[in-house]
């Protein structure tokens, strides 16, 4: 998906995936389909969200090599 591009690039020119926005949701919350109008849920873009737990996961990873 197009989003999903727009994740990869961002990340990697270095945004954070754990800020978080006026409403305390990070990218991850919001693309599980947290953070909608009125206590509803959002929209969820699965694909999205994988993707973001998947560089989260790589993130991690890199920390803990010596």
């Amino acid at each position: 998906a197009r989003g999903d591009e727009v994740v990869k690039l961002l990340v990697s020119r270095g945004a954070s995936m754990h800020l978080k926005n006026r409403g305390g949701f990070t990218p991850l919350d919001l693309a599980s389909g947290a953070g909608g109008r009125g206590g509803r849920g959002g929209i969820v873009r699965e694909s999205t969200a994988a993707l973001l737990r998947q560089l989260g996961q790589d993130a991690e990873a890199k920390k803990s090599v010596p």
